[in-house]
């Protein structure tokens, strides 16, 4: 989705988004406000994230905060230290999703993203745009989580 120029100076007007604390508050008063200005605004959606109503629909706030920092609005926005509701400019960056993905918990049995334990030995694998490769099958812990650690670091 993009904004027209004068969608974005109508969301400038209605709504004040502080980098630092990461925080959009409501800047002039509309027909049926449950809250008061410049008090918080916005609710977190069923997956956590906060959402702003404007122009009939809801925005994430994330990509809104891309909008009034005038930067380009990005396909993804990834919140790094992976709280999504904190959207302090500084916690905010474009991205691609196969980028996104890596800043994810892992869900694997070893707590190490891209390190499986299959049979008696470690493998360290890694996938990205939808292609898997393996990078290291060794019985050597050690060794694999080296491999893993040399991986994730670079990207």
């Amino acid at each position: 989705m993009s904004f027209t120029q004068r969608e974005i100076q109508q969301l400038k007007n209605t709504y004040h988004y502080n980098p630092i604390t990461g925080v959009f508050t409501r800047t002039v008063e509309s027909q049926g406000m449950r809250k008061t200005l410049g008090e918080d605004c916005g609710h977190y959606n069923g997956g956590g994230y906060v959402r702003i109503s404007a122009f009939a629909t809801t925005f994430l706030a994330h990509r809104l905060a891309f909008v009034f920092m005038n930067q380009p609005l990005p396909d993804m926005v990834d919140h790094i230290n992976r709280n999504k509701q904190d959207n302090r400019w500084v916690n905010l960056r474009a991205t691609t999703n196969s980028l996104n993905m890596i800043n994810t918990p892992p869900r694997n049995a070893t707590g190490v993203k891209g390190l499986y334990k299959v049979g008696n030995r470690w493998r360290v694998q890694q996938t990205r745009n939808n292609t898997m490769k393996l990078h290291l099958s060794t019985p050597c812990l050690g060794k694999a989580l080296n491999k893993q650690k040399e991986i994730y670091v670079s990207l």
